[in-house]
């Protein structure tokens, strides 16, 4: 239903800077860009937290060199790897102004999150910027992101998720195989497929999960041995990574459930102090 040149997304408990769409508009005529993106800040209710992209001020990336942000929804390459907590900061809709053109002609749509779980933010971007030629990123926290929600969709135990993340994995390789992207863009998702290994196993240690911890540690041996996972983690280099994360995907190359599981909840401890 949308008649305007651009289309912005702005998710129900989360709010934008008064400037925010007259900045991204202002950036996107100014630069004949078909998507802009600003930074964001995570709301906790107690604190706020920028998220940090370590770019200058304002940077367009054009034609060939927009590939690389396209690549970067995949997944991480090398370097990029370090930070397995950025995997997805690239991917939201939220974040964004769209050139309406790009996502009408090509019939861009997000996909139902019965089938995929998660992630239909970066689905949809991953098509967006496979059509765009012109891409600004702002270097300002614009956007709130609210994460004080316990009720949030991104914050409840998900038994199947599985299941769905290997729909959302097949989906993605079906787009590079019919799009004929080069090798780089499948070693990214296989880096995606093992760097989530840690989404799918904070979701099992979930305190919404029930189920005794000698489960909790089976079904994290059945995450480590699925043939997707483990292909994945054989093609994962670790000189990247920092220590902690260097032990725990090491664990999870060799399969070691109860290594993985005992470094989950000191990751999720972490993650609760420190955020």
């Amino acid at each position: 239903m949308a008649t305007g040149d651009y289309i912005g997304f702005v998710d129900p408990d989360d709010w934008v800077d008064e400037v925010m769409y007259e900045q991204l508009f202002t950036k996107a005529f100014n630069e004949k860009a078909d998507i802009v993106m600003c930074s964001y800040v995570r709301e906790f209710g107690t604190h706020s937290k920028e998220k940090l992209f370590n770019l200058p001020d304002t940077i367009t990336y054009r034609n060939g060199d927009v590939k690389n942000i396209l690549r970067r929804l995949i997944g991480p390459l090398n370097e990029e790897i370090a930070n397995p907590e950025f995997l997805d900061s690239w991917g939201t809709v939220w974040s964004k102004l769209y050139r309406r053109e790009i996502i009408i002609n090509n019939n861009i749509k997000f996909t139902d999150l019965s089938r995929i779980g998660t992630n239909e933010d970066s689905l949809f971007n991953i098509h967006a910027f496979f059509y765009a030629k012109v891409f600004t990123f702002i270097s300002k926290p614009y956007y709130h992101y609210w994460r004080a929600n316990t009720n949030s969709v991104t914050t409840r135990y998900k038994p199947e998720l599985m299941e769905k993340w290997g729909n959302l994995y097949q989906i993605v390789e079906d787009f590079l195989r019919d799009n004929e992207l080069d090798n780089d863009f499948k070693i990214a998702l296989c880096n995606r497929v093992s760097m989530n290994t840690l989404g799918l196993g904070l979701n099992e240690i979930s305190k919404e999960n029930k189920q005794s911890m000698l489960n909790k540690i089976k079904q994290i041996n059945k995450i480590l041995n699925n043939k997707r996972i483990k292909h994945s983690f054989q093609q994962l280099k670790l000189e990247h990574l920092p220590f902690i994360w260097k032990v725990f995907y090491f664990c999870g190359k060799l399969r070691f459930s109860v290594g993985v599981y005992s470094l989950l909840l000191s990751i999720e401890l972490l993650r609760k102090t420190l955020r």
